[in-house]
């Protein structure tokens, strides 16, 4: 099953319960999840020359929050 169409960062409660020949079965424990967002943009932007090769530049940032999803690339 998919659910489409819900608002990010909010949290949803689900509970489920199943049937068979014999009829329903009792509701499940409340399960909440929260939906991710877009993640933050990236601060404390740091660009200089590297200290060991002048030929190099060092570029440095704080992880911004994630949107509740790891972050899996930067474009700088």
């Amino acid at each position: 099953m998919t659910l489409s169409g819900l608002t990010t960062n909010t949290v949803y409660t689900f509970r489920y319960r199943v049937l068979n020949k014999h009829g329903w079965s009792s509701f499940s424990s409340h399960k909440q999840i929260l939906t991710a967002t877009i993640p933050a943009v990236m601060t404390n932007l740091v660009i200089e020359y590297s200290s060991t090769v002048p030929t190099n530049i060092e570029v440095t940032w704080a992880a911004p929050y994630n949107g509740g999803n790891p972050i899996t690339s930067y474009t700088v």
